[in-house]
């Protein structure tokens, strides 16, 4: 079980991008016998490392979409575009999540 708040505060920078578990491992130079434990837990959704990783998705989309309105409102339509396109994935994610639980 990963309860070093260094590792935790990592993981959830790590969220902020989106990487993978695979990633994660590396970036944090797992050692080879540890990293089968750490993927278990990566993957169960009540544990504390996943909760950090899911914390650090949210901050990453939320920082996303505040740079992104920023810019649309400076007059950029591009990034107009881009965060219509994100809300929109957003809300596909959401909802299948909330039907599927996918």
């Amino acid at each position: 079980m990963v309860t070093n708040p260094e590792i935790l505060e990592k993981v959830k920078t790590f969220g902020a991008f989106q990487y993978d578990v695979y990633k994660i491992i590396t970036l944090l130079n797992i050692l080879p016998e540890q990293r089968a434990d750490f993927v278990i837990e990566f993957e169960d959704k009540t544990s504390t490392l996943r909760r950090y990783y899911e914390q650090g998705v949210a901050i990453g989309e939320h920082n996303l979409s505040v740079a992104l309105r920023k810019r649309a409102e400076d007059g950029d339509v591009f990034a107009n575009q881009q965060l219509e396109d994100f809300m929109g994935k957003k809300k596909v994610e959401s909802l299948r999540k909330e039907l599927f639980g996918v």
